[in-house]
């Protein structure tokens, strides 16, 4: 849990400055799907009326289901991309390496910024409050307190990725602002932020799209030291009230709802292989909720997405390469009936090995936009996912 903090917090300060087996899916390592009693399905026009039909049994993962969130020091290029059949991949708030990743964005790929909020803003010098200002000496300001906000700075910043990734791009504000190891904000001061990003976004692109708000998993967590605000989802829910209370009753003017998935236990908020498990409930719950606040038409990413395994591991073990095919398996079966857009598999590089959040790429070999990246084995898992057919959700897998 330490060392996760420390990948927090760095990656929290990062964005001020910038998924066994080769081929398709081995089906000797599928278990057994879970019965699903709902069927994905898809609508045709037949005399004028519309018929739903189940999806094929063949039916192929979306291009850029999955997505890349790279905040290692390894810099991705198109070929990286290209092994997860995505075109999307995000990683702070600027290009690791402009020249060559905006011929990335001109050719038809996408990035996906993003901005602090609370704590990590004030640290990024987003406030009147000194960027060197911890909790200790400070505990409030920008965190249960509203601070004055630098939206001289916030607009410069905004108008200078919009500069980058051009009109009409998509946005992310926040970061897990329920999490006190990351952004930490209570509801109600988040909604000056949330605010004073969008309308510095807005100023630089009226067409930006917001991607918002990036909370943790949406049953994490209990453990008031991680989650002083409750869990996740009652973040949210308090949010979306707090800003109606303040704006005549309008919801936040949310385009893509986020959120990550991390297998923690949603009680002690400790690593939990079996809570990994939950990520397709953690999923619904979310668009359960989000759609009674209002949302139905918006799609859902997670913007981060891991699995926390033995620290330090240079390989998964076979159980761990089934939970992931699995997992994987049935967020992309399940994304049509979730509405579930894009999912950001995390790879921090040689840092998250030590946390058992194995990186995609071998954190050994450098990038280079001319050589494509050797995967690690969880790569090669998520390339397997992202490149295999589905099996069909209207009865469950017979493989073994």
């Amino acid at each position: 849990m330490k060392l996760f903090t420390r990948r927090l917090i760095f990656r929290g300060l990062l964005a001020a400055t910038h998924i066994f087996v080769c081929g398709h899916l081995a089906a000797q390592i599928l278990p057994v799907m879970a019965p699903w009693t709902s069927v994905d399905t898809i609508s045709t026009r037949v005399s004028g009326k519309t018929n739903h039909l189940p999806f094929p049994a063949d039916a192929p993962v979306r291009p850029s289901l999955f997505a890349v969130a790279n905040y290692g020091k390894q810099v991705a290029y198109s070929g990286d991309l290209d092994q997860f059949n995505t075109k999307w991949w995000m990683g702070g708030q600027q290009l690791s390496d402009y020249n060559n990743q905006r011929k990335m964005l001109q050719s038809g790929y996408h990035f996906l910024p993003s901005f602090n909020t609370g704590y990590m803003m004030r640290r990024q010098g987003y406030s009147s409050v000194s960027p060197n200002t911890d909790k200790v000496t400070d505990p409030h300001s920008c965190i249960d307190t509203p601070c004055i906000l630098n939206t001289q700075k916030m607009q410069t910043d905004a108008a200078l990725v919009h500069s980058t990734i051009g009109d009409g791009g998509y946005y992310n504000v926040g970061n897990e602002e329920d999490n006190s190891y990351s952004d930490d904000v209570a509801p109600a001061v988040y909604v000056g932020q949330f605010d004073a990003w969008v309308s510095a976004i807005k100023r630089a692109d009226p067409r930006a799209h917001i991607v918002a708000p990036s909370i943790t998993s949406w049953s994490g967590s209990a453990n008031t030291t991680s989650n002083p605000w409750g869990t996740a989802g009652t973040w949210f829910k308090t949010f979306v009230s707090d800003y109606k209370r303040g704006h005549g009753g309008r919801k936040p003017p949310i385009d893509v709802l986020s959120m990550h998935l991390y297998n923690f236990d949603p009680t002690t908020a400790l690593r939990s292989v079996e809570a990994a498990n939950r990520y397709v409930q953690e999923v619904g719950n979310f668009r359960k909720a989000a759609d009674q606040l209002g949302y139905e038409g918006s799609p859902i990413w997670i913007t981060e997405i891991g699995f926390l395994y033995e620290p330090n591991a240079a390989s998964l073990t076979p159980a761990e390469a089934r939970q992931m095919t699995r997992v994987l398996t049935q967020l992309a079966q399940r994304a049509s009936a979730l509405n579930l857009q894009r999912l950001f598999y995390f790879t921090g590089g040689s840092s998250g090995a030590e946390e058992g959040l194995m990186p995609l790429y071998d954190p050994n070999t450098a990038a280079s936009p001319g050589r494509i990246l050797p995967l690690t084995d969880a790569g090669r898992v998520l390339r397997n996912v992202a490149d295999a057919p589905l099996p069909s959700l209207s009865r469950p897998s017979s493989v073994p």
